[in-house]
């Protein structure tokens, strides 16, 4: 790799970091490993990712209202049977096992994955079908473009 390479390379990885650093700042549970070059967001599909910061922005302002801004771990997140599916654990439940906001957070990534299944994946509008055998949400216009990229 030449010296330009190398250097547009840098620098498009300090962006990366840099819009990632703020992210995390703002949303401390998305935060994957101390590299900051991805977040749990990266792993939502493109079309979801919109619609899961809303979530993430109601789950973080019970987070900091209940000064538990560090207790939520994103553990995986994945698309299965057409709808985003967020695993995530507290940290020091014991301490917190028996308080409500818990209670609403796992109340909002319930409702996170099942209304993901009315977004498109692909560019996050209302998705109106679901492709043929591997389940997956998406509007007219990307059923279009999948249909004539496989046509059987």
């Amino acid at each position: 790799m030449n010296l330009v390479d190398r250097v547009k390379k840098f620098f498009s990885e300090y962006k990366i970091i840099k819009s990632n650093k703020k992210l995390v700042k703002k949303y401390p549970f998305l935060k994957m490993n101390d590299n900051y070059m991805r977040t749990w967001l990266d792993e939502v599909p493109y079309g979801w990712q919109q619609f899961a910061l809303t979530f993430f922005e109601k789950i973080e302002k019970i987070l900091n209202d209940n000064n538990a801004n560090d207790y939520l771990r994103i553990i995986e997140v994945k698309e299965k049977w057409g709808k985003l599916r967020i695993y995530y654990s507290f940290v020091n439940n014991s301490k917190h096992e028996q308080n409500k906001w818990i209670e609403d957070i796992d109340r909002l990534f319930t409702s996170l994955e099942n209304e993901s299944w009315k977004i498109c994946i692909d560019c996050g509008r209302q998705a109106n079908y679901q492709t043929n055998d591997y389940v997956t949400p998406v509007c007219y216009k990307c059923k279009k473009v999948i249909e004539s990229l496989y046509p059987n």
